[in-house]
């Protein structure tokens, strides 16, 4: 896949972020790869409706700048090569202060 991004769900509870979707746009048709890939391709389109998918970079772009929230975020756009999921496709969540939600800090270090 060459430029895309990746539709992000963060499971706060858990404490986890995930890729439910990757969109790119290929020669003017937007792509979605997911379990739902008609789903994800709704939500897309609904989200950049004023954005045609032939203009690539601005359309990525701006799926990027509106689908972002705390539950559901888009990641930058990007080719395979700089994926961020691509490797580890589950990311911890970094609470506030840095510390990791797997392993809480011992007495001596508080």
């Amino acid at each position: 896949m060459a430029l895309h991004v990746d539709v992000i769900k963060n499971e706060w509870a858990a404490g986890i972020q995930y890729p439910v979707a990757a969109v790119h746009v290929s020669k003017g048709e937007v792509q979605v790869e997911a379990g739902d890939p008609e789903g994800w391709r709704e939500t897309v389109l609904r989200t950049v409706s004023d954005v045609s998918p032939k203009r690539v970079r601005d359309f990525l772009d701006a799926l990027h700048t509106r689908l972002n929230g705390s539950y559901l975020f888009t990641t930058e756009p990007h080719d395979d090569r700089a994926c961020p999921y691509r490797e580890s496709p589950v990311a911890y969540i970094q609470p506030a202060g840095g510390a990791s939600p797997a392993r809480r800090p011992t007495a001596s270090a508080r």
